[in-house]
């Protein structure tokens, strides 16, 4: 009897409830996982219940990386434009929250509204947040778009260039940021301005390690950003 008292006492401490709360959340999690996956199958008279449109998930076509072909910049006919990308992950087919770009002293710079969250990740290097539904910066509401009308603004900005052979340079945009801007352009149909109007993209990580082989990393991109900050700044 006393035995069982003590039982009873011990399930009902602080300690106790909070494991099986836990325990509890992660077969929540672990179920909410399998239905993603595999479709609700424990269920009552499932395998009888008619199948609707909205129960079957498509999963998306694969995203084919564009064809990269090598062009002769040396001749000096290449303008050369600097741009990056601040997105919401590192997924191919993540938002795009920020395109900024740099052509001799004249300046691009757009915040887009993302259409699905931001990985706490990315947050923590861009400083991008949602709050209230507005894109913020370091936690102050930032002025930004919808993707189509940003991705227009960008071209309209690269059309009036007087170039017709555009570069875009960009710290390790051959990995990342060139497959997914044109990843967004594919999906907003207008990649065949972008076609005409640039030429190519150049990765400058490659230009920097040879440039500085000794350098790890993190020294690299800090040496580009100072580098390109004394460029830019300079008249």
């Amino acid at each position: 009897m006393r035995k069982r008292k003590l039982q009873n006492q011990f399930k009902g401490t602080t300690e106790v409830k909070r494991k099986k709360f836990l325990k509890l959340n992660v077969q929540k999690q672990e179920q909410v996982v399998g239905e993603v996956r595999e479709g609700v199958t424990y269920q009552t008279a499932i395998d009888i219940q008619p199948t609707s449109a909205a129960d079957i998930t498509m999963i998306s076509a694969p995203i084919i990386p564009p064809v990269l072909n090598s062009i002769n910049i040396d001749d000096g006919s290449y303008t050369r434009v600097f741009f990056d990308l601040e997105t919401s992950s590192l997924a191919m087919d993540c938002d795009i929250l920020q395109i900024s770009a740099i052509y001799n002293d004249n300046l691009f710079n757009q915040y887009i509204t993302p259409t699905r969250s931001i990985n706490k990740y990315a947050s923590e290097v861009t400083g991008l947040t949602v709050s209230h539904n507005f894109l913020c910066y370091n936690g102050h509401r930032v002025d930004s778009c919808l993707p189509q009308q940003a991705l227009q603004n960008f071209m309209f900005w690269l059309h009036n260039i007087p170039s017709q052979k555009l570069t875009l340079l960009g710290h390790k945009c051959k990995r990342f940021d060139m497959p997914r801007l044109m990843n967004t352009l594919k999906t907003i149909q207008s990649c065949s301005f972008i076609c005409k109007k640039v030429s190519g993209f150049i990765d400058t990580l490659p230009l920097f390690r040879t440039k500085f082989p000794d350098l790890k990393e993190p020294q690299t991109r800090a040496t580009c950003t100072d580098y390109f900050e004394e460029h830019l700044q300079s008249p």
